[in-house]
């Protein structure tokens, strides 16, 4: 009864790995800024008190600096941090951070959002770093989907966004997202 749940909503998150966008969202300006605090509120039981209920004490950081808003979809973009704080969660074996850390940088003339989201964690080998973005890929066996971050490089690329992780065993992991304050334009496929 369970597997056949979890197969459910597994089947019902599909779709959102290749639309571009669903049908009624609307894109307004949104600052990270503003919907971090946000997502870190909603997951607090998870971070907080399941944490300290499993003996450990995960200290929630920021470090937000003045960005400017980029064209997005608020509920997309908790959900994203949503599932970020809680694989770091996850990766937690013992006393650690998550710190979320925004900038603004100008490159080819253009102006992108950075968003870096790191913790304490245990860390990926590369192998499996390689791998985590993939639907279904987990290392958590029973207790995971491999829907987190698969849906996470989703909502990125909706939002025409890139991704690098970063990661040590033993050290944490680093996500940074950068994302263009405008639009950009569709590819000419005149020449």
């Amino acid at each position: 009864n369970t597997a056949a749940k979890d197969a459910t909503h597994i089947i019902r998150r599909l779709p959102g790995f290749y639309r571009t966008r669903e049908e009624g969202n609307k894109i307004f300006p949104i600052n990270l800024n503003d919907v971090i605090p946000q997502s870190i509120d909603i997951t607090m039981p998870r971070w907080q008190t399941q944490a300290r209920d499993a003996g450990i004490t995960i200290h929630m950081e920021t470090d937000l600096n003045t960005i400017p808003s980029i064209p997005g979809d608020d509920a997309d973009l908790r959900e994203m941090f949503i599932n970020l704080i809680c694989n770091a969660v996850d990766a937690m074996t013992e006393n650690g951070s998550i710190t979320f850390r925004t900038s603004q940088v100008e490159e080819d003339n253009r102006q992108y959002v950075i968003l870096e989201v790191s913790d304490t964690g245990s860390g990926m080998p590369d192998e499996v770093r390689r791998q985590c973005l993939e639907p279904f890929f987990s290392t958590k066996g029973d207790r995971g989907t491999g829907m987190g971050l698969a849906m996470v490089f989703g909502i990125i690329q909706r939002h025409h966004g890139t991704l690098n992780i970063e990661s040590e065993p033993g050290v944490g992991t680093r996500f940074r997202m950068r994302f263009p304050v405008e639009i950009p334009p569709p590819p000419s496929d005149i020449q």
